[in-house]
């Protein structure tokens, strides 16, 4: 599920949405923003980084134990700030990238479970 939710907000957020909006980078719109990173060449909303982390990391919340399930939202949730403090994105592109994330994670659920419900028709030969 975890691969499924990361694959399907690597086309919906880098290929499809990003190029929808075309929105800048910050330190394009900005001079003085000196970027702590290299300089991303796609467009900026919204976070890739963020729904991917948020999309794998709800899935591990929900099916996995809560010790393992917390820290990865935590550290989805610290990916999302550091998209921040590396100068490469607005707070509004972190935010639709975390609600991005979380959306595809139920979507990525519902794929893989009807995809397990289809194959068991399959080998009952309904």
């Amino acid at each position: 599920m975890g691969i499924c939710a990361l694959i399907m907000s690597l086309i919906i957020n880098n290929m499809i949405l990003k190029n929808l909006v075309e929105r800048s980078r910050p330190y394009d719109a900005i001079t003085a923003l000196v970027p702590l990173i290299h300089k991303p060449a796609d467009f900026s909303f919204p976070s890739g980084h963020t729904a991917s982390a948020f999309a794998a990391g709800c899935i591990f919340y929900r099916k996995l134990p809560k010790k393992i399930g917390i820290p990865t939202l935590i550290l989805a949730f610290l990916i999302a700030i550091s998209r921040l403090y590396l100068g490469v994105h607005y707070p509004s592109d972190v935010i639709a990238g975390m609600f991005s994330g979380i959306a595809i994670s139920f979507m990525a659920e519902m794929v893989i479970n009807a995809s397990t419900v289809t194959q068991k028709k399959i080998k009952e030969g309904v």
